[in-house]
Parts: C-alpha cells; sequence; structure tokens
C-alpha cells in the first residue's frame, strides 16, 4: 500500500461537506420504494430512475446505496454533479 502524499501549502482540503448527487438505478419505481428516498428528486428516463438529491455526508450517500441494495434495485451509476455556479444555490 502506498502512504498517502501531503498536501501542499496551497492545495485544499477536499470538503466533506454536502454535495449533489445523481443516482441512476434500472427499472421504475413505485410509491412504497420512492417512499424509501425523501431526500431525493425522481425522475424517470426511459426504462431508467434517477434519484436526485444533495446529501449532507458520504454515510448518506452510503445509506442510499444501502437502500437501493436492500429493495434489490440494480444500480447504474452514481455521479456528483457540479452545482452551476450562477444558480441561487451557489450565490451565499
Amino acid at each position: 500500500m502506498r502512504p498517502h502524499q501531503p498536501l501542499a501549502d496551497n492545495e485544499a482540503v477536499p470538503s466533506h461537506g454536502p454535495k449533489l448527487y445523481s443516482i441512476r438505478i434500472r427499472g421504475h419505481l413505485g410509491a412504497t420504494s420512492l417512499a424509501a428516498f425523501p431526500e431525493m428528486v425522481v425522475q424517470q428516463r426511459g426504462n431508467d430512475c434517477v434519484l436526485t438529491g444533495v446529501l449532507p455526508d458520504h454515510s448518506a450517500l452510503f445509506g442510499v446505496v444501502a437502500q437501493i441494495e436492500a429493495l434489490g434495485i440494480e444500480l447504474v451509476e452514481i455521479r456528483r454533479l457540479v452545482p452551476d455556479p450562477e444558480s441561487p444555490d451557489c450565490k451565499r
């Protein structure tokens, strides 16, 4: 195992705060399955369903993935989305 290299003085420390995620799963979700993801917005895209939402940290992301697994749903992909710097959410 290789040791981690220390950050240089001018490098940013990775943020562990809230992040916007898009999670694509195979198939359509019924009302009962949708209730398992209250923090996510759901969109049907063809044969897939996309869950999008801000999750406070990695443990919340892993919780959503565990819920998908527990429901026996096929996980297709997870993307961390970069918010548009012009959006009102980014201007604080």
